[in-house]
């Protein structure tokens, strides 16, 4: 969910409340806060975002009930152009991150405190109260994901 007013603020929330995947369970809250803008006749936002949550399950071993937490606190710049019904868009940003994990078998607990950049490219297509968008997003050198999305306006 997320509300954007006139003037260009904007305030998100995504929660999880126990997502059930094979032998895992996941939960999470994240929070968004932002403004939108304009510069020389691009779009641009500037957003700040906070996600915490837990995973539970055979992380190290089957049938295990391991439990692993995160915590992200990130902030990222975005600028596009809009051409009719389609936005193009790019982004970079920063992130700081806190995980542990405890491993059930033996009861090990790691911790693991560490930030990255972040950044991506995006396009939107509105068609009536939608938003359908593919998006590619890179973290640092060891993470690369392709989105699809469909939003919904109301």
């Amino acid at each position: 969910v997320r509300y954007v007013w006139s003037g260009g603020f904007f305030v998100g929330a995504v929660f999880a409340p126990g997502i059930e995947f094979q032998d895992y369970e996941a939960e999470f809250v994240s929070l968004e806060l932002g403004y939108r803008f304009r510069i020389a006749g691009l779009d641009a936002a500037l957003r700040g975002s906070y996600s915490d949550g837990q995973v539970t399950g055979p992380v190290t071993e089957p049938d295990a009930e391991d439990e692993f937490n995160y915590t992200n606190a990130a902030v990222d710049f975005s600028l596009g152009k809009t051409f009719n019904a389609w936005h193009f868009y790019g982004f970079v940003g920063g992130i700081g991150t806190e995980t542990d994990l405890t491993i059930e078998v033996d009861g090990v607990f790691l911790e693991n405190d560490d930030s990255t950049y972040y950044g991506g490219l995006g396009v939107t297509y509105d068609w009536r109260s939608f938003g359908i968008t593919f998006e590619q997003n890179a973290t640092d050198e060891y993470l690369a994901n392709l989105i699809f999305s469909v939003g919904y306006r109301y």
